[in-house]
Formats: structure tokens, C-alpha cells, sequence
């Protein structure tokens, strides 16, 4: 996936705090974003899917947005 953003709280202190969980973190993200079993605009559909799930609108909206922004996904995807 496009950029390196993560939401989830305390992931930026594991930068600075624990260098070395937060490359595994980082790594776990690039093998999870391949695109190469299902391709992006599917992943992110799900991880919207996933966030939505979980009655969080703020992060829900900035799914959304990221979606829009860098996949151009539209509406009635």
C-alpha cells in the first residue's frame, strides 16, 4: 500500500520506544499489502469493512478518505 500510516494507537512510540517490534509491525504491513492474492482497492474495501465493524466513524472517515484519495475508489464500490 501506498505510504506508511498507521492509526492504531501507540504504534508511533514503538518507533522511538522499540525499533525493532516496530519493523516487524512495519513488515507485517508490507507482506499484508502486497497486492499480489488481492489486489488493492479489494484490501481496502475490506479494511474499511473492518474499521466500520468496529463503530469508530472517526477512523471509518479517514479509511474513506485515504480510499478516495489514493485508490480512487468511487461510491458504489
Amino acid at each position: 500500500m501506498k505510504g506508511d500510516v498507521y492509526y492504531g494507537k501507540g504504534i508511533r512510540e514503538l518507533k522511538d520506544s522499540h525499533p525493532d517490534l516496530f519493523d516487524l509491525v512495519s513488515n507485517i504491513n508490507e507482506t499484508v499489502w502486497d497486492g499480489n492474492v488481492l489486489d488493492y482497492k479489494t484490501q481496502k474495501l475490506i479494511a474499511i469493512g473492518i474499521t466500520a465493524s468496529r463503530a469508530d466513524p472517526r477512523a471509518t472517515k479517514k479509511q474513506i478518505r485515504s480510499a478516495i484519495e489514493v485508490l480512487g475508489i468511487t461510491k458504489e464500490e
